[in-house]
């Protein structure tokens, strides 16, 4: 990936030779640019969880795409814009979730995924990395959570299974008594009035 002299979006160029087919020469290539800014779009609307983001980072480190569109490049103060980079201070989360997987960025096979724990802002955090299939785009994706994203609808489960539990019990207690005073009520036929004849 690099960033389009003309429109200073981040893309890639994919081209091919065009080959003579009668001499089998090189008559010239075909090129074409692609834009990938749709990539942080789609990240963006991935529904990771409450907080949680993704980012594609490339093998030099640079952020490709990143769930804030504005994370991924910057202009210099001479107005080149560059690629951001994980170890750059754009996004401390994505810096401490990339360094928190064993080997780094840089160790993993294609395909191979990793998860990690990390500690920030005074909590815990999950990171995973993949790094994609493909042998000639060497990118990775990376992804980070809070772990109380995915342990709070838990709690809230647990809370509402107690109460809906007491109350079960609060309610067997309360048929329980019922239906005891019932029983144990003396009979009232027994004391049925004896009329003279």
């Amino acid at each position: 990936p690099y960033i389009f002299f003309s429109s200073q979006r981040p893309g890639v160029t994919v081209s091919m030779p065009v080959a003579d087919p009668l001499s089998g020469g090189v008559l010239g290539a075909v090129g074409v640019d692609i834009g990938i800014e749709s990539l942080s779009t789609f990240l963006g609307g991935l529904e990771i969880s409450a907080n949680g983001s993704a980012a594609i980072v490339a093998e030099t480190g640079d952020i490709v795409a990143h769930s804030e569109e504005d994370f991924v490049a910057e202009a210099d103060p001479d107005g080149t814009v560059r690629f951001n980079t994980v170890d750059g201070a754009v996004d401390p989360l994505l810096m401490q979730a990339a360094a928190s997987i064993s080997g780094g960025l840089g160790d993993l096979f294609p395909g191979e995924i990793r998860v990690s724990h990390f500690r920030a802002d005074g909590q815990a955090w999950l990171a995973a990395v993949q790094r994609l299939r493909l042998e000639a785009t060497p990118w990775t994706v990376v992804t980070w959570l809070p772990e109380s994203d995915i342990l709070e609808p838990l709690h809230q489960v647990r809370t509402i299974a107690v109460w809906v539990t007491l109350a079960a019990l609060a309610a067997t207690a309360l048929l329980g008594l019922f239906y005891g005073r019932i029983l144990m009520r003396p009979d009232q036929g027994q004391g049925a009035d004896t009329r003279q004849t």
